[in-house]
């Protein structure tokens, strides 16, 4: 396996304790929900976003990649 620092840099998105902090954080970040009306985001499945994000992601102690 080749070991690129620099790509690993590029890919790393943060430490988090769970999926779906990480995804929360995304969602905060990026604004996805913003002008969502609060009685219709309450609705959000946050953990089936979360695992779906992981398809494209992977964690190794807590710490979380985007794949390449």
């Amino acid at each position: 396996m080749n070991f690129d620092l620099d790509t690993m840099r590029e890919c790393y998105i943060g430490e988090f304790s769970t999926d779906e902090d990480m995804a929360q954080e995304f969602i905060d970040g990026t604004g996805l929900l913003d002008g969502v009306p609060d009685y219709l985001s309450r609705y959000f499945d946050l953990s089936a976003y979360a695992r779906d994000m992981m398809f494209d992601i992977f964690e190794s102690d807590g710490h979380y990649f985007m794949s390449r």
